[in-house]
């Protein structure tokens, strides 16, 4: 963390915000999607985060840290890297072509959530939240436009979120029960071919059926046109919240959908 970042985290907790959510921090060291990033895909990273969780609680507050695998949704230039995806479609907005993933990489990804979930713990986090959501890599898993696979990570909404219920499975299973576990996730992507408000439904609830315990509704992709994740001119109070009624029909419909992963 520069000096500059950790005084943004004390201003925010100094002025009473009841629980900070980090900006996302990258999970595998060879996939950092932006400059400026903080990482935890590595044990060197706790000392330095301990000073900011002890800073945060002294005031009172509570922060999390936000976990992710960006993928081509990416600022950073790809050459010389890595990236994975899905599928080998090149990204919309950044034109970058990422590689198709094995099982292994998968299974790679899946146990870097695992162990960032644990470090921030060890760091005094008072939880995690995974990113699934903006065209990051958990996000176009549930993308059919991305996600044009054939294996059981493709295809029917079962297939596609699979890696949703792996990583949240990896997580508990580092952290244990008491240890809360957040989500963030696209109610919708918002372009032809996208995933559907429908697929957002049936995932949350296979969550929620495991125990999450927060899911935190946005919206959109950066090539979503005028739905894109982060909107400008909110200038009246209609214009808040605008995955809100989502995020509703979310917590008031019962879940139809019962069937559990092998």
């Amino acid at each position: 963390m520069t000096d500059n970042l950790f005084k943004v985290y004390e201003d925010l907790a100094k002025g009473g915000v009841s629980m900070i959510l980090t900006g996302y921090t990258f999970v595998i060291k060879e996939e950092q999607p932006n400059p400026g990033m903080m990482g935890i895909y590595d044990d060197s990273f706790t000392t330095e985060y301990q000073q900011l969780t002890t800073m945060v609680h002294q005031h009172n507050s509570r922060v999390v840290s936000q976990i992710a695998y960006g993928g081509s949704q990416t600022g950073y230039p790809a050459e010389g890297r890595l990236i994975w995806r899905p599928s080998a479609i090149a990204n919309l907005t950044t034109e970058v072509v990422p590689t198709e993933m094995t099982q292994q990489n998968i299974t790679t990804v899946v146990h870097a959530f695992g162990a960032a979930a644990q470090r921030a713990k060890v760091a005094g986090f008072d939880g995690v939240q995974i990113h699934g959501a903006h065209n990051f890599l958990l996000s176009q898993f549930s993308n059919p436009y991305y996600n044009r696979r054939s294996d059981s990570y493709g295809g029917c909404i079962e297939n596609r979120v699979r890696i949703f219920i792996e990583v949240y499975n990896q997580i508990h299973q580092q952290v244990g029960d008491n240890y809360p576990v957040m989500i963030k996730i696209n109610a919708e992507d918002f372009i032809e071919g996208g995933a559907t408000f429908a697929d957002c439904r049936y995932v949350c609830h296979q969550l929620a059926e495991r125990g999450i315990d927060a899911i935190e509704i946005s919206g959109g992709i950066n090539s979503s046109g005028v739905e894109i994740p982060a909107r400008v001119k909110i200038n009246t109070s209609e214009k808040e919240a605008y995955h809100g009624h989502y995020a509703a029909q979310l917590a008031h419909h019962p879940n139809h959908c019962r069937r559990r992963f092998a």
